[in-house]
């Protein structure tokens, strides 16, 4: 596990120390945390003449995201020649811009953040493409239910199968502000991609919604930390701008948990400002001493269990600090119905109501299901 976290900092000294035997175990133990190709990249770089396996397996990796970019530069341009804002974050744009190559990280699907009031013709002109909302749903209803208590929604190519997610909101509504593209547009830069200019996240708020996506799925895997970690180290932010956009949007006690991560996981270091804010904050330094000791429970690799409950809603309550807003996130986890939950069925009239209606026992039944 050690060598793990070596392999996958972003101190290419750290990386350096892991024993080339060490290696193949190194990544066997990164897949189910899906940091595979960051740890194939680091080990290709650091031998002279790669097993053919690693070569393979590098090869296989910037292929795949090299389609995935070339299908987000279409749709990109499709969107702007319909004057439609669109924002690509977490997919390929990342890879390159923090983690400097295109074939270091794993995606299987790509975000698109854009003004809610264009989501609706944005998913018309995906289907025009040949995406379709999943299970058959009619993209109306589909349009409905997210619109209501979600914050994105997810259509796949009939033929290649890939999966767009076009989001109205950033951060899932895991903060008590809602990060439409009115409240992030200030923060956004252009940079080049695919020799194109595509909007993307400034550093301060690309750290921050690092940070909030971590929160919100519950630090599950050791991708959460590391993008946090790599983002620090290669795009370092405004730190006053960071804590201030923190603090205004409800997201202090998130960024210093991913930051607390980072910093302990990969021994990293942190202005003395946020170290003394996380030494003031007792709740979150135990949070982040509990999970760096619990990174690794391969039982946190599943999804939300009754066993794990207890953790779930405390991790969360003391991430959030803010009772009003973890009432009104827990409800909504409740009553808002997932794509499953949707079907065929959701095509028929009067099917919402009742879909809606039996969310939350669907919900319970998954919880104790696992």
């Amino acid at each position: 596990d050690q060598a793990l976290l070596d392999a996958c900092s972003p101190l290419a000294q750290a990386a350096g120390r892991v024993p080339q035997t060490l290696w193949p175990a190194v990544l066997q133990r990164a897949a189910p945390h899906k940091v595979a190709n960051l740890v194939v990249e680091r080990w290709a770089s650091l031998m002279r003449d790669p097993p053919a396996a690693v070569r393979s397996a590098r090869h296989r990796a910037t292929a795949q995201n090299l389609a995935f970019s070339g299908r987000l530069v279409e749709l990109l341009g499709v969107f702007e020649s319909e004057g439609i804002q669109a924002l690509p974050f977490k997919g390929p744009v990342l890879a390159e811009q923090v983690f400097g190559a295109l074939g270091s990280r794993r995606f299987g699907d790509l975000d698109i953040l854009m003004p809610r009031e264009t989501l609706a013709r944005g998913c018309g002109l995906l289907v025009d493409l040949g995406y379709q909302p999943p299970g058959g749903v009619a993209l109306e209803r589909y349009l409905r239910i997210t619109l209501r208590g979600g914050h994105h929604v997810a259509l796949r190519h009939a033929s290649h199968g890939t999966t767009v997610e076009l989001h109205w909101e950033l951060a899932g509504r895991y903060l008590p502000v809602a990060l439409e593209w009115a409240t992030v547009e200030p923060f956004l830069e252009r940079v080049g991609f695919r020799e194109r200019d595509v909007w993307n996240l400034g550093p301060e708020i690309g750290l921050l919604y690092l940070c909030v996506h971590g929160a919100r799925e519950y630090w599950r895997i050791l991708d959460h930390v590391v993008c946090v970690a790599w983002h620090l180290e290669r795009r370092p932010p405004d730190w006053e701008k960071l804590l201030d956009l923190a603090r205004h949007w409800g997201g202090e006690r998130i960024l210093l948990t991913g930051l607390g991560l980072a910093a302990g996981l990969f021994e990293l270091a942190l202005p003395e400002r946020i170290a003394l804010l996380l030494d003031g904050s007792p709740a979150v330094r135990r949070l982040v001493e509990r999970q760096s000791r619990r990174i690794f429970d391969a039982d946190r690799l599943a999804t939300l269990r009754l066993g794990n409950l207890p953790e779930f809603l405390r991790m969360h309550w003391t991430q959030l600090g803010d009772p009003v807003h973890f009432a009104r996130w827990t409800a909504r986890k409740l009553t808002t119905p997932v794509v499953e939950d949707l079907g065929p069925e959701g095509v028929r009239e009067g099917a919402l109501a009742s879909t809606t209606a039996l969310a939350p026992v669907k919900a319970i039944r998954r919880l104790l299901g696992g």
